[in-house]
Order: C-alpha cells, then sequence, then structure tokens
C-alpha cells in the first residue's frame, strides 16, 4: 500500500523530508497499466488493485512475492549471469515498445520536464571535490547530447539493482513511480550497468562481474537491434 501523505522522501541531499508527491503514485499506476497491456514478459510486474486519487492511495500486489533485491546480491559480491540476462532483456523491451505509449506524469509536457530534471540530476548537478572541471564539461556534453537524442517511448528512469527483486530466478520490477514517455535508452541502461561496476568494484569479484556484464550488454545489443549504434555512445 502506497499512501502519498505518509510517505517521505528526501528532496535534496542536505535538506528536510519531504512529502512523496501525489502524482507519482497517478505515474506509477500508468506504468503499470502500460507494462501490463504492452509487454509480453516473464517479469513480474504488479498488479493494482486500488486506487484511489482523492486520498492519495495506490494498492498493489505484491510482485515477485519474497523475492529478495537484486542490490543484496550484488553487494554480497552475487552477479548471475542468467539475472543479468534477464534484466537486460527486460529493459530492452522497454526501450523497443511498440504503440501508443501515454503521457505517464499526465502531459507529455510534464514527461519532458521530469525527463530533463532526472537527466540534470545525473549529470551536471553531480557536485564532488573529485570532479575536474574537464569532467564537468563532459557531463555537460553529456546532458545537452542526452536531451538532443531524447524520443517518446517507455523509459524507466530509476532502473537500478534496488529496485529489482529476484527469487528462483525470475525478477520482478518494482517503484515505477519514476518512468516517463519521454527520455533515451542510454540513460538508463547506463545507471543500469553502472551499478554492477561499482559492486563489482566494491565486492573485488572483477571477474564475475565482467561475465554478467557480457553477457547484458550481448543480448540488449540483440534485442534493440539498428539502434544500438545511435545509443551506445552515452551508454558509459
Amino acid at each position: 500500500v502506497k499512501y502519498a501523505g505518509e510517505t517521505a522522501e528526501s528532496g535534496s541531499l542536505g535538506l528536510p523530508l519531504t512529502p512523496k508527491p501525489r502524482r507519482r503514485l497517478s505515474t506509477e499506476r500508468r506504468a503499470i497499466k502500460c507494462l501490463r497491456a504492452n509487454l509480453r514478459s516473464d517479469v513480474d510486474i504488479a498488479e493494482v488493485v486500488y486506487f484511489d486519487k482523492e486520498s492519495s492511495t495506490l494498492v498493489l500486489s505484491e510482485g515477485c512475492p519474497n523475492g529478495e533485491r537484486l542490490q543484496d546480491s550484488l553487494r554480497a559480491g552475487v552477479f548471475d549471469p542468467a539475472v543479468a540476462v534477464q534484466t537486460s532483456r527486460f529493459l530492452a523491451a522497454c526501450h523497443t515498445m511498440a504503440g501508443n505509449i501515454p503521457a505517464l506524469w499526465g502531459e507529455h509536457e510534464t514527461d519532458l520536464q521530469h525527463w530533463r530534471a532526472m537527466l540534470s540530476m545525473r549529470t551536471v548537478e553531480i557536485e564532488s571535490t573529485m570532479l575536474s572541471p574537464e569532467q564537468n564539461e563532459d557531463l555537460q556534453r553529456l546532458r545537452l547530447a542526452s536531451d538532443a537524442a531524447r524520443r517518446k517511448g517507455f523509459f524507466l528512469l530509476d532502473y537500478c539493482p534496488k529496485n529489482i527483486l529476484v527469487r528462483n530466478a525470475k525478477i520482478g520490477v518494482i517503484d515505477l513511480e519514476l518512468c516517463s514517455s519521454e527520455g533515451a535508452p542510454a540513460y538508463a541502461l547506463g545507471i543500469f550497468l553502472g551499478n554492477y561496476v561499482l559492486w563489482g568494484l566494491a565486492t573485488n569479484s572483477g571477474d564475475s562481474c565482467r561475465a554478467a556484464l557480457r553477457e547484458a550488454l550481448k543480448v540488449y545489443r540483440l534485442d534493440v537491434g539498428a539502434a544500438w549504434t545511435s545509443i551506445r555512445p552515452r551508454v558509459a
């Protein structure tokens, strides 16, 4: 059960917690409906059991019951190539989804604003003393190039291991509040693969991490076909 009035999240680092925007619940509801209608997949997606806009309440079935977060496996140094393939294949299916994708935030202009805010957060708004001026310029170029490559479609803008559940070699995807009908495929793929690299380094699991990444990239490239040429330059 998700209730916007009682759910707090960090608005930005260093600031007090703020209530979850009510609109996110409507966005997740639309995203679930879109996925279940357009994708034939063995990936477990929750069903909407009840939604009440006035009280900001969303009730979902349990996606991938009793599953463990993929992030917990990676944190433990376990990089299962079969799981990496499933997660990558699901992402490719989203990026090649056919049909009319609705504005997940209610209006395409709002989806566009959401995409640009998420893109900026992951690029030019990164503040770190470890970044050189040259790296900051690279991030600015990446933001501009990614926005120029944007298109309409179905985009998971928070596709990372903490939002992927695994049980008996089957995966489920949760927390679809930040999806958008505007975006660029390299954004989600880069963040997803970056999490693998991070935990591979943190756990000294280079060989098994590389093996999983190799399989994930192989299936993604095959599934998106010719689109890979335009996606590839921004993934890293």
